[in-house]
């Protein structure tokens, strides 16, 4: 009994060395598995051939693609703050081509899938990694969506559906000096922040050696933000928040798409948001809404700008899918469709 305890000891010492090895934290990120299953990976889902990814992969092109995670498009912003954007400015007056439009879901991992690959909502293949049948380079970590590879990796750790990686990473952060360990993380991984120019660009030029045509930039925070603080009103406060993410996302966007240019580390960079800030004081999605309301541009308004670098031509109006439809989640995660959606 004795010798079979320590045999018992042994292996369980052994297991937990070999399921913590950066090895094993490696196949975690890179196969997805903190947002997908198994069952999924062994689905694979195509890219479609006239949508962006598409387009990159058959010309070769390298790009950057920088998501504002749930920012509103120009005329929410301006609705809720009384002011126009100064990132919509910027993106209206320097980029190559700019587009104002809809997503066909209110969630990201749908949203996106349809908006660069065309995939619909219902076939259950999900940005960023598509059930593995195509992996872009992420650059920066949040705590949704993440790689082993880009900056900040520990937060990905905090929300994987590993249950080993996220209550180990949890437990990692009680037992810090304060207890603020990833909050801390929450708040400086982030474009919003100035220190993170230099280093994403460093990701850049690393991702770039190894030829890589997508690299992602996912920015979280304002979509936390607006996640965790406004509900039901906004107050005057709420708006001066905005306001600042407003300007410290123009400039810093600014200095890093004038950063890839002078270094030659794109051809060209798109940036986009994935749906709408989904403020709760429009009124429900489940409410009969038309196309291009309030309730419409706050749930699913979305923007897509293109840096072209080389001059050719616009290729968004040609690549970015039209949304005659609504899509959201149910309460189980499942896909529906919005029947009180008015196209006319």
């Amino acid at each position: 009994m004795k010798d079979s305890k320590s045999l018992t000891s042994i292996f369980l010492l052994f297991l937990s060395f070999f399921i913590s090895s950066r090895y094993i934290q490696y196949l975690f990120h890179d196969f997805d598995l903190n947002i997908t299953s198994f069952e999924s990976i062994a689905n694979k889902c195509n890219i479609k051939n006239n949508s962006l990814i598409s387009y990159y992969k058959k010309n070769d092109r390298k790009s950057i693609i920088v998501i504002f995670d749930g920012y509103p498009d120009s005329e929410i912003y301006k609705n809720v703050t009384g002011n126009k954007s100064l990132l919509h400015t910027f993106l209206k007056e320097n980029s190559s081509e700019y587009l104002n439009t809809t997503s066909i879901h209110d969630h990201t991992f749908v949203s996106l899938a349809n908006t660069l690959g065309r995939f619909h909502p219902k076939s259950k293949c999900r940005y960023p990694f598509f059930r593995g049948n195509y992996i872009p380079h992420m650059i920066l970590n949040n705590k949704w969506v993440g790689s082993s590879k880009a900056l900040c990796s520990d937060l990905s750790n905090y929300r994987s559906k590993n249950s080993f990686l996220k209550y180990w990473t949890r437990i990692d952060n009680d037992f810090s000096l304060d207890g603020k360990k990833f909050k801390d993380l929450f708040e400086k991984c982030s474009i919003e922040k100035s220190k993170m120019v230099p280093l994403i660009i460093n990701k850049i030029e690393e991702y770039k050696k190894i030829n890589s045509n997508i690299q992602i930039i996912h920015e979280m925070k304002f979509h936390d933000f607006i996640d965790e603080n406004i509900f039901n009103e906004i107050s005057d406060k709420d708006i001066r928040t905005i306001s600042n993410y407003d300007r410290n996302y123009t400039y810093n966007l600014s200095k890093l798409i004038e950063k890839i240019r002078a270094y030659n580390l794109a051809d060209e960079v798109i940036v986009m948001n994935d749906h709408g800030p989904r403020f709760k004081f429009y009124g429900s999605k489940y409410s009969s809404f038309k196309k291009g309301s309030l309730i419409d541009r706050n749930n699913f308004g979305t923007f897509i700008s293109r840096f072209n670098f080389k001059n050719d031509s616009e290729i968004l109006h040609k690549l970015i899918p039209l949304q005659a439809e609504r899509y959201t989640y149910t309460i189980n995660n499942k896909v529906i469709k919005l029947e009180n959606f008015k196209k006319n």
